[in-house]
């Protein structure tokens, strides 16, 4: 063989070499420092999450403790069902010495809570969470007439109820009477809603 054509075989053999160097050595392993490189980015972002959520664990629990307390607090001011009729007299009481003359007291039925919808079929079932008191609901449409000011002290009163009532359905219209303007008597409907504790889930008071 001639040295021209060993030269060139010496060429074509390092460059196969190299070839093959590449391919079977040197991509491999940079994929793989790439795959590594990415999974430990990875792996450090979690532990950033997972040492936050460990430094926030105290402010959780203190929020927690707060929303409890809050929770206590409320249901002191729910009446149970054994109560309700203590809970009318109290309430015909406080409206009663408002300005406004007490034209209605209606109460309506206990309603028990709405049941939790069910699951569709093939759904996969809701996740287990701690067994909490279903409220009842119960109703009280209210009726008053006076001015304005009489029915504004009215609907102070029921605002300041020891119990808690949430107002809605609050309807006012005028009343007409001879020798005044028109506008200066007002009629008053609203409806107090109150959460009532199921007998089981009583608090102490």
């Amino acid at each position: 063989m001639r040295p021209r054509e060993q030269g060139l075989a010496l060429v074509l053999v390092a460059a196969l070499v190299a070839v093959g160097f590449y391919y079977g050595v040197y991509r491999p392993r940079s994929e793989e420092a790439r795959r590594l490189e990415a999974e430990l980015e990875r792996l450090n972002a979690e532990r950033q999450r997972l040492e936050a959520i460990v430094a926030s664990r105290p402010q959780v629990e203190q929020q927690l403790a707060q929303a409890a307390a809050r929770l206590q607090e409320l249901e002191t001011k729910l009446p149970s069902a054994r109560d309700i009729p203590v809970l009318l007299v109290q309430l015909e009481e406080a409206v009663r010495r408002s300005r406004a003359r007490l034209t209605l007291v209606r109460p309506g039925p206990l309603q028990a809570p709405t049941p939790a919808p069910t699951p569709q079929p093939g759904a996969s079932p809701p996740a287990q969470r701690p067994e909490q008191p279903q409220y009842q609901t119960f109703n009280v449409e209210l009726g008053a007439e006076g001015d304005y000011a009489a029915l504004v002290d009215f609907l102070q009163r029921l605002q300041n109820f020891p119990r808690l009532m949430v107002l809605s359905d609050l309807r006012v219209t005028p009343v007409p009477e001879q020798g005044r303007p028109p506008g200066s008597r007002l009629a008053l409907t609203v409806r107090a809603t109150t959460y009532v504790l199921p007998q089981g889930g009583e608090t102490s008071r």
